[in-house]
């Protein structure tokens, strides 16, 4: 391994360590504070069974599917967001 390769190696560590240090994380957008995602408690629209969801709130609007912990099923889930906010947050059964 030459020198500019252990350098680079270097340089990736120490900016891991800062991101971990400030609980950061590398998404979409870019890098996105560990502070804007939020976790909600929502309900299946198949089994009525509750569970927690992690919501990037970085993000303004999201609509993505998800499956249910217990009966497998899919569903939407539409979320309205501002930084460190849940405004809205539906779940759609199929």
């Amino acid at each position: 391994m030459g020198a500019r390769s252990i350098r680079l190696l270097t340089s990736a560590a120490t900016i891991f360590y800062e991101m971990a240090s400030r609980r950061c994380r590398i998404g979409p957008g870019g890098l996105q504070s560990a502070g804007m995602q939020l976790s909600e408690t929502v309900q299946c629209p198949f089994c009525g069974q509750g569970f927690e969801l992690v919501i990037d709130t970085s993000q303004p609007t999201q609509q993505f599917t998800t499956d249910c912990e217990i009966c497998c099923r899919p569903f939407e889930v539409v979320a309205e967001c501002e930084p460190g906010e849940i405004l809205s947050l539906d779940v759609l059964g199929g």
